[in-house]
């Protein structure tokens, strides 16, 4: 960096050094600057053509992180930081602990710094290759050229952007980037006798939008020319740099200069600000006033660091880390006070290791004194001993340093680095259409991919395309455009709705219509256009009406393109179909110049096109009175000119847009305005004269708005004004005194009430409604597939919308989140209101009903899992009758009747099971096999039975949920019992309060926020991972996420192949490569009790250096990148093999410490068994036998062998390249060993350096030629492996897992035509035993919530009814461990033999329920008893219980009338016929009089099965 740039950056920092100016912003801005400085500069004030009054920061800028100068040393600092890098700082204590002779077991070298060096070269070859880029874009950035405003009013030469200043008027030229934060004071005008000061922009560099934004030079000097601005005398007051992009708090002082400028205060617009990195489009210049630069910028303020996340598993290992340095310390512990010992104890054995002429040098005493017979322990020696202790604690502490894996964050990193780039290579996640990959931003949460729990989704752009088209509008009251949209489809389908089909086939024709975003065919509003529908000529104006608000009120961009059309560019997909719709009903939006608009009347593109269609007898000749061939005729085209007097912004808070537009011909003034049902119902005009045809017309609208809903489509009303001159200038003075109050600015940037809001809020009342739109945004590809296989999986789905509540409801059946099946919750405002008692009271009950039923559920499967003999009543309880109707115990024998025989290919009949009934016994499969194949069918039956509920909540009543920790608990509850939820009308604020409620409400959430727009990131940002859409919102999403992809069905794949694999891949690695460490560490801990616990060292020093770079390193990278256990389609088509991810199965707790343990247990066996066998071998020719450094090669042989076949059994899938490096790295242990050797034959520096020097001469040649070490390899090979290997054999030949029932069918192993079968079976058994686990640790968590609301000191309040909840019914009669039925006094009932498996029975008694009485009825019974003042019941109203007891009675009878009717009768004829009594074929229709008795094989077994 040469001295002008160092200046540049340091002046940056610290304001001008050498003047006396002030800094502006004040020092510490905007964290921690000092009140008296905000007190003494509130604002920033710059001036414009005169110095400045503050010391302002250039506009050099940097990204990048290091330069040559502070590389190394902040380099070095961020790697050994103990909070960020704490395993490097660790062995860098190490390496510096080695120096210390007394401790050093490497003779004062520090061999430690060899693996550190190599970590450390390989993060800063990354973090330099990283940093280059950024050199070379800040390089681009400020070495690029713009030119000065000159004092005579020229433009003067090039400079580079980084000598800008504040305060300058600059040139930024067509398709240039603005190098600084620009107040726009004129641009090129394309007629100079129009000056409109209008001028175009591209955003994409902020957030990804390629739409075109207009911008406007300030009204206060966009008819100045160049001179005339330079002799402008003027200051710009405004806020201080800050990150918020979307607005510009300024103003602007006129003090002097040509007397063209009014002086005095002038409002900035944000429309007249030029961020830094926009870039101009469509204009030849502009000229701005530089008002903040380099870092003071928006877009550089706004590029904070990415939020620091951490997966489970990284969370998880540095838990366990510190348990592992526990384990460390334990074990140097026993060691070194076993050395104390044997130094007290072992002297006289060992008279030879402790020489009495050793002394200290300050006292007369030995080292080590020799202990007479019956002589004690002194205290001289019990302190020499202490200090023994010390030392050979920290030098086991060296010893025993691979405890911590050294390389684990750098192979964690490396693995992640090459899923990331395969990832991103999955061409099955990239999207042609827009040349998308997947996109990997934050490669540490790779395996968290895996492990995902919930899911909150935005709609719009997320599950939709973003893309709107012009479906139906609403005029008048009445509806026009036929067809449906695929939500509409869904919801008819749920609702049993038959879709016309000449809305299916008008689906087809509003696809063909010719023009974007419009998909409408209703060819009857032609006829009402011509004035001939009911409402005439006055209908008719409506109508143009309606459509001129459409081609006037938006922020629309028109273009030319190449063949001389316009195109129009939008930053809202809304605006851009809305104007496309009214150019196809003849209001063509032309131009926007000179603060006006042009539009063409008359050219209606989509008359002709109906016509045309009816002329070919296409669907429109089914409507008479259509329009026929009469087309429009070029002449009748005429444009209409008008003025923009003013435009009130659409915002997330006022929910609508308005413009203020002066018809130019005639001069009247009119107000359009647009906007949401909620917000502009309340400023409608009937709802203040309350005229009864007015009234009729919203109603009517309204109504028609909820069947537009229900069908998925984006709704808004249209309505407008008419104002009189005098009425619009006396508002406007107003609204512009206003606008420019700094103090009212300021209350409305902090959304409090201010008088801005209230003027525009004043004048859009009165409006008269025109009608309403209706634009569809269509589902993606794919996406109710993709939900419906991650809920499979057992992820929850939360939708957050700011849709209205049947939008929401619709869309959630339409890609499957609501299923048929599913109880639909709602807990919106009306009910809230509808109901007695307080929200907490509501979200209780429900969750307690919801509790209590599945509850109910998981009692009847766990007795079903836990006896198989209830198979047969469960599986006939799939479906049980209606009480009050006495036919629907005959509906349900009648199907199960049919359901159970059916006839196969050969057209024989057959049971369920596949067997035909004139197979004789020996044919039959055996009794269990047909209790086994029961009680499948029972599971599946009962699965199928499970309730499951669907939550609807609205915005108002999440605001009531999240404002108390009580309601956050409850509301969380509820929603956690739900499979489901659906949030609608809700805030980007609220959508991240949702996200966080869940995660610090449950621990076990593991949640994935995805979205595409600017309001998402807040979520985005705040759940664990977040993946961002690329889609028609820009870019802000993806710029902030985790992971970026194209489309929403890319998700499953994402999450069940890449993230699944990269969680097992990872566990399995993590759990490796602390096994292998402890296993080569603790075989040292082992030969410590063989050497008087000495420490004596027995491996040579490169072995421990080498053994996790090159003995044991490359397999389990391979694995961490390429291994699979299934093939990526078996993992989609089986959704429960990613549960167990969920619940973190392949990494916890127990499986690390069993893999601990493991290791430990292996490295006992590694270690004794050489020396219980090397020992006998006979001695060489030389007369050498076996030494210490041959016992130590013996155990680095086995155990580098012993780690490497344990990755090798856990690889799944093999390439012959891995196989050839897997035995590569097997074998440099060999070369490395037979090359030490030769080192070791003389003196250098290498053997000197780690202490070996000729201590390993022959040793290795000697071991490999020794028979008795080939023995003890396969010994130690069948004991280690051994019980793995059987294992494994065993599991897979007789008790297959489910992987390897997978693997196998991935492997074609299985019959081809029976995969799916298998897959589905798979699907259900894992779904079974892990919804059964699920539900056990949701019981917990439960008990967890109400534990900490009790703790909180909450107490349940009483609804204010006077009878028992729902939930109390259900609970009236419930469970015990054993299965047994007790009421809720605490009376026991038993089974009732007369009344089918629910039925039960207890002691007549008064006050009490009758006998046999199922669930249901129990509840009925329950509900007629009456309630003292406490709220329990007392006792039972007599009359009634009398009353339902005769009932149940009648349907008894009813019911087995049904029985005899529906069950008797077939089988009856059944068995006649399969025992041939009866001459009628099995395919004749006659139907013969039934026989008395039945015969074999049926009688009286299947007579009382089927009474059962």
């Amino acid at each position: 960096m040469d001295l002008h740039k160092a200046w540049a950056f340091l002046s940056g920092l610290v304001g001008s050094i050498g003047d006396a100016l002030p800094p502006s912003p004040p020092r510490g801005w905007p964290d921690r600057a000092r009140p008296e400085d905000l007190v003494a500069q509130p604002r920033r004030v710059v001036k414009v053509n005169a110095s400045q009054n503050f010391a302002f920061r250039t506009n050099f800028v940097r990204s990048y992180r290091y330069t040559p100068a502070t590389f190394l040393p902040l380099f070095l600092y961020e790697s050994f930081h103990p909070l960020y890098k704490g395993a490097n700082f660790y062995f860098l204590v190490i390496a510096i602990l080695q120096t210390v002779s007394e401790i050093s077991n490497t003779n004062g070298f520090p061999t430690m710094l060899g693996p550190i060096l190599i970590i450390l070269i390989v993060d800063g070859v990354m973090a330099v290759l990283e940093d280059v880029e950024k050199h070379e874009a800040d390089r681009i950035a400020n070495g690029s050229l713009t030119s000065v405003l000159q004092s005579d009013g020229t433009w003067g030469e090039p400079i580079p952007w980084m000598d800008v200043q504040v305060g300058d008027i600059i040139r930024v030229k067509n398709r240039e980037i603005s190098p600084a934060d620009l107040l726009i004071l004129a641009v090129a005008e394309p007629d100079p006798a129009h000056v409109s000061g209008l001028c175009y922009i591209e955003t994409k560099s902020l957030d990804g939008e390629t739409n075109l934004k207009m911008r406007q030079a300030c009204k206060a000097t966009l008819r100045g020319s160049l001179a005339e601005i330079r002799q402008l005398e003027a200051t710009v007051e405004l806020e201080h740099p800050n990150a918020n992009m979307h607005s510009m708090d300024a103003v602007l002082n006129i003090a002097g200069g040509p007397s063209k400028f009014e002086k005095g205060d002038k409002p900035v617009a944000y429309d007249s600000v030029m961020l830094r990195g926009v870039t101009l489009r469509n204009t030849e210049w502009l000229a701005g006033l530089v008002l903040n630069t380099g870092s003071d910028t928006k877009i550089i303020m706004s590029s904070t660091e990415r939020t620091f996340k951490q997966s489970r598993m990284e969370k998880m290992v540095n838990k366990q880390l510190i348990w592992i340095v526990a384990l460390l310390i334990f074990v140097c512990t026993i060691a070194a006070l076993g050395n104390v010992i044997a130094n007290l104890r072992e002297v006289e054995d060992h008279w030879y290791l402790y020489p009495d002429e050793v002394f200290f040098a300050n006292s007369t005493r030995p080292i080590f004194p020799t202990l007479g017979e019956g002589e004690g322990v002194g205290t001289d020696e019990l302190r020499d001993q202490g200090v023994n202790f010390v030392i050979m604690f920290f030098y086991y502490f060296l010893l025993f340093a691979n405890f911590i894996p050294i390389s684990l964050y750098v192979s964690m990193a490396i693995m992640k680095s090459g899923q990331a780039y395969f990832m991103q290579q999955d061409l099955q996640m990239y999207h042609a259409e827009t040349d998308s990959p997947c996109q990997v931003k934050n490669m540490k949460l790779n395996e968290q991919l895996g492990q995902v729990s919930h899911i909150f989704s935005d709609k719009t752009g997320t599950l939709t395309c973003n893309v709107m088209d012009f479906r139906k509008c609403i005029i008048g009251g009445v509806q026009y455009g036929r067809g449906t949209t695929a939500i509409g489809e869904a919801s008819a389908s749920v609702t049993g709705k038959v879709i016309p089909d000449e809305d299916l086939e008008a689906n087809e024709v509003g696809e063909d219509v010719g023009i974007p975003h419009v998909a409408f065919w209703d060819p009857k509003i032609w006829r009402a256009l011509r004035g001939d529908s009911k409402g005439g000529a006055k209908h008719a104006e409506r109508i143009e009406n309606f459509f001129r608000v459409l081609s006037l009120c938006h922020t629309v961009t028109p273009e030319k393109d190449d063949a001389g059309g316009i195109t129009y560019s939008a930053s809202s997909p809304d605006d851009e179909a809305l104007v496309y719709g009214a150019k196809y009903f003849g209001f063509y939006f032309c131009q926007r110049t000179d603060g006006a608009a042009l539009i063409k009347v008359g050219d209606r593109l989509g008359e002709r096109f109906a016509a045309e269609y009816i002329r070919k007898g296409g669907l429109g000749r089914k409507y008479r009175n259509s329009p026929g061939n009469v087309l429009p005729k070029e002449d009748l085209t005429h444009d209409e000119s008008y003025e923009l007097l003013e435009i009130l912004e659409f915002n997330s808070t006022r929910k609508r847009m308005s413009v203020i537009v002066k018809h130019k011909e005639s001069g009247k003034i009119w107000l359009f305005s647009k906007g949401a049902d909620s917000v502009m119902k309340e400023r409608l005009k009937c709802f203040e004269t309350r005229d009864a045809q007015d009234m009729q017309e919203y109603y009517t609208t309204d109504r028609q708005l909820q069947e537009l809903a229900e069908e998925g489509l984006r709704t808004l009303l249209v309505g407008g004004k008419s104002m009189t001159e005098a009425e619009y200038k006396a508002w406007d003075a107003k609204f512009l005194s206003a606008s420019a109050n700094l103090d009212q600015i300021k209350l409305r940037k902090e959304g409090h009430p201010n008088e801005i809001d209230r003027l525009m809020d004043e004048i859009e009342h009165g409006l008269e409604l025109f009608g309403a739109t209706a634009i569809e945004d269509r589902l993606q590809d794919e996406v109710p597939e993709t939900i419906a296989i991650l809920m499979k999986a057992g992820i929850k789905i939360w939708v957050l919308t700011g849709d209205k509540e049947e939008t929401a409801i619709n869309i959630g059946r339409a890609c499957r989140l609501i299923k048929k099946e599913m109880e639909l919750i709602v807990i919106n405002e009306k009910r809230i209101e509808e109901t007695d008692g307080s929200f907490a009271d509501i979200l209780t009950e429900q969750a307690d009903d919801i509790q209590a039923r599945l509850d109910k559920w998981h009692q009847q499967h766990d007795r079903l899992m836990r006896s198989p003999r209830h198979a047969g009543a469960f599986a006939s309880q799939s479906k049980e009758p209606d009480e009050e109707d006495g036919e629907g115990f005959s509906h349900m024998s009648q199907a199960r009747v049919r359901s159970r025989f059916s006839r196969n290919t050969s057209g024989e009949l057959v049971d369920e099971e596949g067997i035909s009934l004139r197979s004789t016994p020996e044919d039959r499969p055996s009794t269990g096999s047909r209790m086994r194949a029961a009680s499948r069918r029972a599971l599946q039956s009962i699965a199928a039975t499970r309730p499951t509920f669907a939550l609807v909540v609205d915005g108002m009543s999440l605001s009531r949920g999240l404002q108390s920790e009580e309601d956050k608990d409850k509301l969380l509850r509820l929603s956690l019992l739900c499979d489901s939820v659906v949030a609608c009308r809700v805030s980007p604020k609220q959508k991240q309060q949702i996200v966080k409620m869940v995660q610090d409400g449950d621990s076990d959430v593991q949640s994935l926020a995805i979205g595409d727009g600017a309001n998402d990131v807040a979520m985005i940002k705040g759940a664990h991972v977040g993946v961002g859409i690329s889609g028609q919102e820009g870019m802000q999403a993806v710029n902030n996420s985790d992971y970026a992809i194209a489309q929403f069905k890319f998700l499953r794949r994402l999450l069940m192949v890449q993230g699944r694999y990269n969680y097992r891949r990872m566990a399995k690695a993590v759990l490796y490569i602390f096994y292998k460490n402890l296993l080569f560490t603790m075989t040292n801990f082992w030969m410590a009790f063989w050497n008087l616990m000495s420490g004596q060292k027995y491996l040579i020093e490169a072995s421990v250096q080498l053994y996790n770079v090159f003995f044991t390193g490359v397999p389990v990278l391979l694995f961490g990148i390429w291994d699979r256990d299934v093939k990526d389609t078996s993992a989609i088509s089986i959704p429960a093999l990613y549960t167990p991810c969920i619940h973190n199965e392949h990494f916890n707790t127990f499986l690390f410490w069993r893999w601990i343990f493991e290791a430990i247990l292996q490295s006992l066996i590694i270690s004794y068994l050489p020396l219980g066998l090397l020992h006998s071998g006979d001695a060489d020719a030389d007369g050498n036998i076996t030494t210490l450094w041959e016992y130590g090669a013996a155990i680095i042989t086995l155990v580098v062998w012993t780690a490497n076949v344990k990755i090798f059994m856990h690889q799944n899938s093999w390439t012959w390249w891995q196989f050839a490096l897997w035995w590569l790295t097997l074998s440099t242990w060999w070369i490395t060993g037979f090359a030490f050797e030769e080192l070791s034959r003389q003196a250098n520096n290498i053997t000197q350096w780690t202490g070996d020097d000729q201590n390993f001469v022959g040793v290795f040649t000697q071991l490999m030629e020794n028979r008795n070490f080939w023995l003890i390899f396969i010994l130690v090979s069948v004991f280690v492996w051994g019980r793995d290997f059987i294992w494994k054999s065993y599991a897979r030949m007789f008790r297959p897992s489910v992987y390897m029932v997978v693997q196998e069918l991935d492997n074609n192993l299985g019959d081809p035509e029976e995969t799916d079968e298998h897959y589905d079976n798979i699907h259900q058994k894992l779904s079974r035993k892990h919804r059964a686990a699920r539900w056990q640790r949701e019981k917990q968590k439960s008990m967890a919530l109400l534990e900490g609301r009790r703790s909180r000191g909450a107490t349940p309040t009483s609804s204010g009814r006077n009878s028992p909840s729902a939930g109390d019914h259900l609970r009236s009669v419930s469970l015990d461990s054993r299965g047994r039925f007790f009421t809720e006094d605490g009376i026991p009932f038993v089974r009732s033999r007369s009344f089918g498996s629910d039925a039960f029975s207890r002691s007549e008694s008064a006050g009490s329920p009758p006998r046999a009485f199922s669930c249901r009825q129990l509840q009925r019974i329950n509900s007629m008893r009456s309630v003292d003042s406490s709220g329990f019941a007392a006792s039972y109203d007599e009359e009634s219980v009398v009353a339902e007891r005769s009932r149940i009675m009648r349907f008894r009878k009813s019911a087995q009338r049904a029985v005899d009717k529906t069950i008797v009768t077939p089988m009856k004829r059944l068995s006649e016929v399969v025992t041939g009594r009866s001459s009628d074929s099995l395919g004749s229709d006659q139907r013969g009089s039934a026989p008395k008795e039945f015969g074999s094989p049926f009688g009286a077994e299947e007579r009382k099965s089927s009474r059962e």
